[in-house]
């Protein structure tokens, strides 16, 4: 099937399309809930337990614009079949860390392959399915992504406190085998290859660039609180700048000279895929965060079990469903501005939950500001890559989907170190410092919804001001 033909099936490709995107999504959170016997069983630190948790994260963004580029050049599916088997083999080696370091390469490598299976899923979307379908596969998409994300918490928990054969934690990673060995053969005979770009020489000196530009911002973010910030760390954010520089000069001359840039600057020629990568980036730098701190809260903190804790995600995870749901039949941009509203009042209950019911507040007071969040969640997230890509050009699908997912990764992974200096620094040894923790982490979310409604409105003004000049929806 050629590209900007409408398919002539809809629910077998994308059915296995949509697995990928929950696998990806699910092994961004499922870690979270193994924290206690992941620091029990190795003996080590809070910082090289939150390492573990953004690795993947990390690895991810690196990787995601050079995975999008890859479809691109070699196919599509080709690619995806790849990325799948690969996440499943690192699945293995996770599974089977004997280390941290170990666990650390591990999920590297799962971060890495997640991005060479991820861009394929939402190119595949753009440019295979028929126009009118195009917003309810985007809308599952979106749904199979926070769902992945809920079933993270809820699975994990189930798997560690399961224990089977004592495997413990071991167990959210092996989870994916089986998961794997289905899903690639039935990709294989179910998916229909992509149109490929022009063949030429691969971007190698500007993935090197891109990779370690990321690199020297997000280490140092992570790392650095644990460590004390040495010399190092800033050591590293001054070498980012050049390193950027570096690889736009290289993309952009690349462009000139009519060859394939890693990249494609034209992209940010326009004003609406720039500002929905400003609004989606900082978005996403509240959820696994959020989802981290709620964890270390319940476990370390409240003393609950990894299912226990698991169940605490469930009112998220059922009004995330129904936010979803309602996204689907109400569509259009205006959902976006219904989600922010009700993410900001789930934010809101959840920092002030200590003036209304008293320091020493129970875990049930949460339900209400976690349901009020699902659903705000749910109706945010369904249509947002549909509004952000809707004048992106079909040529240019997998290089603008990995630019925008990794900027969702991005943003994650600076959300992971904003809240870690946030939750862990107020930490006094006591469960009072770890309910303190939270609350300050609720604010800071709350505080970017905030920022999004801003960047929600300067995304429709350059809406307007594309459709002013003719620019028509793609």
């Amino acid at each position: 099937m050629s590209d900007h033909t409408p398919a002539p099936r809809f629910w077998a490709p994308i059915s296995v399309l949509l697995l990928g995107a929950f696998v990806v999504a699910l092994d961004n959170f499922i870690v979270n809930v193994a924290i206690p016997r992941l620091k029990a069983d190795f003996n080590t630190g809070y910082g090289t337990i939150q390492l573990i948790i953004v690795a993947y994260g990390l690895a991810y963004g690196m990787s995601l614009v050079t995975g999008g580029r890859l479809g691109d050049l070699y196919g599509r599916k080709r690619m995806y079949l790849l990325g799948f088997a690969g996440f499943t083999l690192a699945s293995l080696l996770c599974g089977l860390a004997p280390s941290p370091a170990f666990l650390v390469a591990a999920r590297l490598l799962q971060g890495i392959t997640g991005a060479v299976l991820h861009p394929q899923i939402v190119a595949m979307l753009r440019v295979q399915m028929a126009p009118e379908r195009r917003r309810f596969a985007f809308a599952l998409y979106g749904s199979a992504l926070g769902l992945g994300a809920i079933a993270g918490q809820l699975l994990g928990g189930a798997l560690v406190d399961w224990d089977w054969l004592g495997l413990g934690w071991r167990l959210v990673f092996l989870v994916n085998l089986p998961v794997g060995l289905i899903a690639v053969p039935a990709a294989a005979l179910l998916l229909d290859e992509t149109l490929r770009a022009k063949r030429v020489r691969f971007d190698v000196p500007g993935m090197a660039l891109a990779a370690l530009t990321l690199g020297a911002v997000l280490t140092p973010l992570i790392l650095g609180r644990e460590a004390g910030w040495p010399l190092w760390t800033w050591a590293s954010f001054a070498v980012s700048l050049p390193l950027g520089g570096a690889f736009v000069r290289r993309e952009r001359e690349l462009s000139w000279m009519g060859r394939a840039p890693l990249v494609d600057f034209r992209l940010f020629r326009a004003p609406a895929f720039v500002s929905g990568l400003l609004l989606s980036g900082t978005f996403f730098t509240t959820l696994n965060s959020f989802y981290m701190a709620l964890t270390l809260l319940e476990q370390l903190g409240l003393g609950a079990s990894a299912f226990e804790t698991g169940l605490v995600f469930l009112p998220l995870g059922l009004t995330f469903l129904v936010g979803t749901l309602a996204a689907v039949r109400l569509g259009g941009r205006r959902t976006l501005d219904l989600g922010l509203l009700f993410t900001l009042a789930g934010y809101g209950l959840l920092f002030s939950v200590g003036h209304v019911v008293g320091p020493d507040w129970p875990v049930r007071a949460l339900v209400p500001g976690l349901a009020v969040l699902g659903l705000g969640q749910g109706l945010f997230i369904t249509p947002l890559l549909n509004v952000i890509l809707a004048r992106v050009d079909a040529a240019e699908a997998g290089s603008a989907a990995g630019v925008l997912a990794t900027a969702q990764q991005t943003g994650g992974a600076l959300g992971i170190a904003i809240v870690g200096l946030l939750f862990f620094g107020a930490l006094d040894g006591g469960v009072g410092g770890f309910r303190h923790g939270f609350e300050h982490v609720a604010e800071y979310a709350f505080g970017v919804s905030l920022v999004c409604l801003v960047l929600l409105r300067r995304l429709d003004q350059s809406h307007r001001r594309a459709a002013s000049v003719g620019v028509e929806p793609a």
